[in-house]
């Protein structure tokens, strides 16, 4: 039997809204056989609001806090060969604590106010490969994030990050 474990925790202190965070942080992995594996992933993770969305340019605790979000991941990674690998991730994150934001004009506003809340979730599948000197990947993420004020009936909107279909190819040459 081979499972591995990560515990973790992290503190932040942001000093323009006086906002402490503790962070626990929990993933698992189990080796099925020495090409195949399961992971699994559970956190919070905290993002300080961008400056733009602070209210005053001095510490006070009158600043929006951090916004939250609880992580769930779940994978499988398989090793095709020695210059092959595979990565399939599924993912569902919960949001907390959200400053809203609209635009106008091209212009993007902050309400400065922690007043939304929302989820994400998606599916990411890579293939990675390894041939001398050529080496990279090719990905392909389905991501849905949405969000709505925390206490209004209104439905959600999109996220700044809701991109349903992303793909992407990176080649590298040593």
């Amino acid at each position: 039997l081979h499972v591995f474990s990560n515990i973790g925790i992290r503190y932040d202190y942001i000093y323009l809204n006086k906002n402490q965070n503790i962070s626990p942080r929990l993933s698992i992995s189990y080796m099925i056989n020495e090409s195949e594996k399961f992971k699994f992933a559970w956190g919070y993770y905290y993002q300080p609001p961008n400056y733009d969305s602070y209210k005053y340019g001095i510490p006070t605790y009158a600043n929006p806090k951090s916004q939250k979000a609880v992580h769930y991941i779940g994978g499988f990674h398989k090793r095709l060969s020695e210059k092959l690998e595979i990565r399939i991730e599924s993912f569902y994150k919960i949001y907390r604590n959200l400053i809203p934001y609209y635009y106008l004009n091209g212009y993007r506003f902050s309400e400065q106010e922690n007043e939304a809340s929302g989820f994400a979730k998606g599916i990411d599948g890579q293939f990675k490969y390894n041939f001398g000197k050529w080496f990279g990947w090719i990905s392909y993420s389905y991501l849905i994030a949405k969000a709505k004020r925390t206490n209004t009936p209104v439905h959600y909107y999109p996220r700044a990050t809701d991109q349903r279909h992303t793909f992407s190819m990176i080649f590298n040459w040593k």
